[in-house]
């Protein structure tokens, strides 16, 4: 663009730019425009833009010193702008446009419990007005010499909320001085091409008392409020995820944090009325809430609660005849979509809100089979490279980079397995290309980290975690699961430079020998690692160690247990082994246990509608979809979808336990469906498809193929 980014005072909180020009016989007007943290674009008075654009990035170098805990790590930067066709919006003579900037990601000096995050003290925008007449073509850029006003958004915080007074919307803004943003540690603008945020649907709440409503289900969004009251009335909407003591229970929405500013992480947006009719929501804020408590005197005309997410369209289905596995992948496909912002998968979408690599990579692949999520996950693997020090290879705990806490092995090395998942659910070699150099110098991190063979350590001072979550809590040891994690990593990379006729391959699995030996040496004893616990024998098949009588001791540790016992980690890696050894039925049995105090079940008993952070029934987050990361198992394990490279091979797991089930699956290939009802298996695809069953291999017919078993 060829555009100058401008800003205002850093003490204008939102501020409003204002742009004039003439047309005369126009074709053809388009527009460039970024816009940093949040944007919104306004053309002759009707907004153009969707909510929450850009999408987050790593936006520009920043002093990571004054983080939590030491970074010095050297990370590449970009910048997302939009172009939009405004044709429709323009007239002949004078036209205006309105660009508002709102903080997003980019300023939040608030909340420092990864540290001052921030990037800047000053928000920014920047554009070009393309103009196609019968002079030919002219470009009209932002350069200064914007007018500027004082937006009446006077506060705005993604953790906390937003303050706006309706009485300025009255009167002539106040004006504000357009200056000159230094872009210099600006990263490189590029088009956003992943999808955009937008309200994809809205609810009527319940009434349940006083001023509090219930939405009957866990969202990330805003409430929207139509009304009048008298001017001066201040209307505060507070949000929270569970109701204690019939008020609002805040705990689990971030509210043990105390920011900068010394208040408590509450999400509350507040209103200041102006005696008209007024629409009333939050413009640059979303929440992670179920119930909301209305603060205030107002006439209330209109009521309604927004869900706002990156718009993925779920392209997967599956039913069974188990209510708890029903529930769960109810409950995985809300939690799934509240947690996915700006085509970045976060923690949860109330506290951190960030993009854990820990977390993104254990959901990835039931993300990818079950949305049209293929641009949104090219967006966030390329976040992971950007967060990857350019001189030591190490891979941040969160993409972008925002802090946050981890480990080297199941959040690290995300920059492995997600590219991976992405290649063979998508059939994309050209990502492993790009991925492949990048994972070799992650390698050549880890293996600084070792001690002896086993991956010991990460940053100085900082954070080096192994499994996480456990129930009822992590026992295993993390030097272990980082070194188990390490080994999956390098097989990987292995068969990735087999696949791109790399001569890598042998060097590869020479080094994994000789970390499963540290592994066997240090953890194998009678047939088992660590005496199987929290899933250590699965993560041991999982990284093909050495040792008998692994599975044995898997099969027996779990056939003795009604419900899960590993943390986020091991979860899905178990169900992962116990379908591939043979014993779906048992990973079945663990995801659909009716245990009233550990797993998916204890959690629908307690009224949840999302998956919660942990197994059990807590107060912590209510909306983390980590554990779901299993659920992908119903489509590669139970309908037996095996991918590799985009091609798909179908192998039914017919001795679940399960009496009936359905589901299907949009491939690159067309749709896949499998169903299971008594001993009739259905299997429907769009391209012939090989299928094994009984040790028979079969060639589908395009269309519905019955088989009886």
């Amino acid at each position: 663009m060829r555009g100058k980014w401008i800003c205002t005072e850093q003490k204008v909180q939102t501020p409003l730019f204002v742009k004039k020009f003439n047309l005369h016989n126009a074709k053809t007007v388009k527009i460039d425009i970024s816009g940093l943290g949040y944007f919104v674009l306004l053309v002759n008075g009707k907004r153009v833009s969707t909510p929450f654009v850009p999408a987050q990035t790593d936006y520009m170098k920043r002093d990571t010193s004054i983080f939590a805990y030491p970074i010095f790590d050297t990370f590449t930067h970009k910048i997302f702008y939009l172009s939009y066709d405004i044709t429709k919006y323009i007239h002949e003579g004078e036209n205006e446009i309105n660009v508002i900037v709102g903080n997003g990601w980019f300023r939040q000096p608030y909340r420092i419990a990864e540290g001052y995050t921030s990037y800047s003290d000053l928000v920014c925008t920047a554009f070009d007005i393309n103009i196609s007449d019968e002079l030919g073509h002219r470009t009209v850029s932002s350069d200064g010499s914007e007018l500027a006003f004082v937006y009446p958004i006077l506060e705005s915080n993604l953790f906390t909320g937003e303050t706006v007074d309706t009485r300025m919307f009255l009167k002539e803004l106040p004006r504000a001085e357009t200056m000159l943003f230094d872009g210099t540690l600006l990263g490189e603008l590029v088009l956003q091409e992943c999808p955009f945020d937008r309200v994809i649907r809205t609810i009527k709440p319940k009434h349940i008392g006083g001023g509090m409503f219930d939405l009957g289900e866990n969202i990330s969004g805003r409430v929207y409020i139509k009304g009048k009251g008298e001017s001066g009335n201040i209307i505060k909407v507070v949000h929270a995820e569970e109701i204690k003591d019939d008020d609002l229970f805040l705990v689990t929405t971030g509210a043990d944090y105390t920011g900068s500013n010394g208040q408590l992480q509450i999400q509350a947006d507040t209103y200041i009325l102006n005696g008209e009719t007024v629409e009333l929501y939050p413009e640059f804020v979303f929440h992670g809430f179920r119930y909301f408590k209305i603060e205030g005197e107002i006439e209330i005309e209109e009521l309604r609660a927004e869900v706002i997410h990156t718009d993925l369209p779920q392209t997967a289905s599956f039913t069974c005849d188990n209510e708890i596995i029903n529930w769960t992948y109810d409950a995985f496909i809300r939690g799934y979509l509240d947690n996915m912002h700006g085509c970045v998968p976060s923690d949860c979408p109330h506290r951190e809100r960030l993009g854990y690599t820990g977390d993104g990579q254990l959901v990835s692949m039931s993300g990818m089979l079950t949305f049209d999520s293929k641009l949104a996950y090219k967006k966030w693997i390329e976040d992971i490279f950007e967060c990857q020090c350019k001189v030591s290879g190490h891979v941040q705990h969160s993409a972008p980079f925002m802090g946050g806490g981890g480990g080297p092995g199941g959040w690290g090395s995300a920059i492995v397995f997600v590219p991976y998942n992405y290649y063979n659910v998508y059939g994309d070699s050209e990502m492993l290309k790009i991925a492949y150099p990048k994972m070799l110098e992650w390698l050549k991190y880890m293996q600084a980290h070792c001690e002896n063979g086993l991956l010991v350590r990460e940053e100085e001072g900082g954070w080096c975690l192994g499994e996480w979550l456990a129930p009822p809590k992590t026992e295993i040891d993390q030097h272990f699961v980082n070194t188990c994690c390490m080994v999956k990593s390098i097989l990987i990379m292995a068969d990735i430079a087999d696949k791109l006729g790399l001569d890598d391959g042998e060097m590869l699995r020479t080094t994994a020998k000789t970390h499963k030996k540290a592994l066997y040496d240090n953890y194998y004893k009678n047939g088992s690692y660590l005496d199987g616990l929290q899933g250590a024998d699965a993560l041991a098949l999982w990284a093909e160690l050495l040792g008998d009588g692994i599975e044995e001791s898997l099969i027996k540790h779990y056939e003795e247990r009604n419900t899960f016992d590993t943390g986020f980690i091991g979860t899905g890696i178990l169900c992962n082994m116990l379908f591939s050894i043979g014993r779906g039925d048992l990973a079945i049995k663990l995801i659909g246990s009716d245990d009233t105090e550990i797993g998916f079940n204890a959690m629908r008993l307690n009224n949840a509608t999302t998956i919660y952070e942990h197994l059990c029934v807590d107060e912590a987050s209510h909306n983390h979809p980590a554990f779901a990361g299993c659920l992908h198992t119903l489509y590669t394990g139970l309908m037996g979808i095996k991918l590799s490279g985009g091609k798909a091979v179908i192998m039914p797991c017919i001795d679940s336990g399960l009496r009936e089930f359905s589901g299907s699956v949009k491939l690159e290939s067309g749709k896949v469906a499998v169903s299971l009802k008594g001993n009739v298996l259905t299997i429907y695809t769009e391209t012939p498809t090989q299928v094994i069953i009984k040790g028979e291999s079969f060639v589908t017919q395009e269309g519905t193929n019955t088989y009886y078993i």
